[in-house]
């Protein structure tokens, strides 16, 4: 009985030694991608702009063209004058 329960205990000691030797062998071994890329002489690696496409195209109109409602107003305005004056004569 004695003799179980020294190799259970000496089993787990070498059990945590095994694992810890795993855990540092495993960080060590396996760098990051940007240690690789640095170490083989790449660049670093471009990351990736997710765009955001509005499938509104009078947001997309407005964000492309910001003085157009200004531009719009205007000759809205301009129209509605030139219609209310010929309305009146």
């Amino acid at each position: 009985m004695n003799f179980v329960l020294k190799f259970i205990n000496y089993s787990g000691i070498v059990f945590e030694h095994i694992y810890g030797l795993y855990l540092f062998l495993s960080g060590y071994l396996k760098m990051g991608e940007a240690k690789r890329r640095e170490e083989l002489g790449l660049p670093p690696r471009e990351k990736k702009v997710a765009k955001n496409d509005s499938k509104n195209k009078y947001n997309q109109l407005l964000n492309k063209y910001p003085y157009f409602p200004y531009i719009l107003g205007i000759s809205l305005l301009i129209i509605l004058i030139i219609d209310l004056v010929n309305y009146y004569k």
